[in-house]
């Protein structure tokens, strides 16, 4: 018996439906979509509230979490990360996918060494 591919997609988008929806954030419910009919199962970590919800979208089950209080450009990020771990394990994801490159609050011009 063949076992479903799962994914973890760290989808944390800063819009409110309604008020503004960005073209990565559409991309990723069509993509979730269709990743749906091909048997693929997508969990998203993403900010309250889900656009799922509010968009009216099935592709994806969401995982609510609150938005940070403090702007800490350390502690937020690990936070992130130790909520992605438990939803990775918990639901037994493969695969491990983040639609945008802005989650962690750079922008594109931003350098990051390590």
């Amino acid at each position: 018996m063949k076992q479903p591919i799962r994914t973890l997609a760290f989808f944390l988008h800063s819009c409110e439906y309604g008020k503004y929806v960005g073209g990565s954030e559409r991309r990723f419910l069509e993509i979730s979509s269709r990743l749906r009919k091909l048997g693929v199962e997508t969990f998203a970590l993403e900010y309250k509230p889900s656009l799922a919800e509010k968009w009216g979208c099935s592709g994806y089950h969401s995982i609510e979490i609150n938005r940070r209080f403090i702007n800490n450009a350390v502690i937020d990020p690990i936070r992130i990360i130790l909520h992605g771990i438990e939803a990775c394990m918990k639901n037994k994801c493969n695969i491990v996918y983040m639609p945008n490159r802005g989650v962690w609050g750079y922008n594109s011009s931003a350098r990051i060494s390590i």
